[in-house]
């Protein structure tokens, strides 16, 4: 079996309310967006902890294939909206 090298990189998460489909029910969604990958939650903390198993899982899988693991673009962030016409 190949041995897999092992090292810690921090990804951001962006959560934000939803509601769930079908049943309208509150929920969270936990969006990484350096992997776009993403997931949910019926509270924060759940939806937080569900985003870190897709990262885990998502990882590992780019591992195993050979490819290269996307890192977390260093240094500040903006956070904004557009208010458009529909």
């Amino acid at each position: 079996m190949r041995s897999i090298k092992s090292t810690t990189q921090t990804y951001r998460i962006l959560v934000q309310p939803d509601v769930r489909t079908g049943t309208g029910t509150p929920a969270y969604t936990a969006f990484v967006p350096t992997l776009g990958i993403a997931s949910d939650g019926d509270t924060i903390d759940e939806a937080l902890a569900s985003a870190k198993e897709a990262i885990e899982v998502f990882v590992h899988s780019l591992k195993l294939d050979g490819l290269d693991i996307p890192h977390e673009h260093e240094g500040p962030y903006l956070v904004g909206s557009a208010q458009v016409r529909i």
